[in-house]
């Protein structure tokens, strides 16, 4: 469209998440290259999620549940009432895997949301829950291995996390 409009500059400030491996690769990456050979000048934000970006390689005990920090199996975020709190994890097997993780949302040790899409060899390397917060607070996501090799991942979230990881966001 911006092609066939004459469109010279495009000027993208938006997050696109599980849409690929985040290298340059993926549907997302793909428009941009076309638009770029076409001789369109492209400009994309970068580090607008640094307080909102966690990767690690998995590390879990006999239990499956990634520390964040050694011992510390939730990564927290404060919500308030009314909000919307997101959360989108991929991990570094694109296109297509058989490693499954899921992500879930906690409050006060009970889960209230929850992603668990099998990936059994022809589902993208992702999870990605959406919870509408009733009650102000503190928040906890948790990333379980259900069954896969230790795989980097990478958790996006609509909040701050309390651990980031502020590079490659």
């Amino acid at each position: 469209y911006a092609r066939n409009q004459g469109v010279r500059v495009i000027v993208q400030s938006i997050s696109w998440f599980n849409t690929g491996p985040g290298n340059g690769t993926g549907v997302i990456a793909d428009i941009v290259r076309s638009a770029s050979q076409s001789g369109i000048f492209w400009v994309n934000s970068a580090g607008n999620q640094a307080q909102m970006h966690y990767r690690a390689l998995f590390n879990g005990g006999s239990n499956d549940l990634h520390d964040f920090v050694p011992g510390v199996e939730a990564n927290s975020v404060f919500a308030g009432a009314g909000s919307v709190v997101c959360g989108y994890l991929n991990w570094d097997s694109w296109p297509t895997t058989a490693d499954d993780y899921d992500l879930f949302l906690y409050r006060n040790g009970s889960a209230v949301a929850n992603s668990q899409r099998a990936q059994t060899g022809s589902q993208s390397p992702t999870e990605a829950l959406c919870y509408a917060v009733p009650t102000t607070g503190n928040y906890d996501f948790v990333i379980q291995r259900y069954n896969a090799q230790p795989r980097m991942l990478q958790l996006f979230t609509t909040q701050k996390l309390y651990y980031k990881t502020p590079a490659g966001s």
